[in-house]
């Protein structure tokens, strides 16, 4: 392994890397895998190959739902790690900003803070924005954010609902079947 890469002709400097990878839910309820771990890991890998970043430590949070820090222990480690200062990296992989969580808008734009005041840089591998700490960025990331709330919102009512039809559904037909047992 080099100590350097070259960039559009400049010699860079490698840096090493944490991906953080979360994935709310298998793609098969009997899964016991979570692909979509899987397929951000090589995407996050493939982005520190073009780059020349080494990736130095995973934190991983599989069946883990963005809703809440309680119980990732993957990304309390990261954050953790990256407070007290044991932090072997001075940059985080991740697939997109929705990866933190999709809890409070703000409350993911709080860790990426953390991270940055701590001189830990955030990779989003694949959002087409540049995370430099440019007004456009932040203003896009606060757009993504809030789309992602709401995204999820609806996901959520929709869910509810059909779970409210399918039980009414089922409660009809129970009725039904009561009244042909009589």
């Amino acid at each position: 392994m080099t100590d350097q890469t070259e960039d559009k002709g400049r010699i860079q400097p490698r840096r090493n890397a944490a991906a953080y990878l979360r994935s709310a839910t298998s793609y098969a309820p009997d899964s016991t895998e979570y692909p979509a771990t899987k397929e951000q890991s090589e995407s996050i890998h493939a982005y520190a190959a073009k780059h020349g970043i080494d990736i130095v430590k995973t934190y991983i949070d599989e069946g883990k739902s963005g809703l809440t820090i309680q119980g990732r222990d993957g990304l309390r480690s990261m954050i953790a790690d990256i407070h007290s200062g044991a932090a072997e990296y001075t940059v985080i992989l991740m697939r997109d900003i929705s990866r933190w969580g999709r809890a409070q808008p703000d409350e993911s734009a709080h860790y990426e803070f953390i991270c940055r005041r701590a001189g830990v840089d955030v990779l989003y591998v694949d959002e087409p924005l540049k995370n430099d700490g440019s007004v456009m960025s932040s203003m896009i990331k606060a757009m993504v954010r809030v789309v992602d709330e709401e995204y999820r919102r609806e996901r959520a009512a929709k869910a509810k609902a059909v779970r409210l039809r399918r039980k009414a559904r089922k409660a009809e037909a129970s009725t039904e079947t009561e009244g042909v047992h009589e």
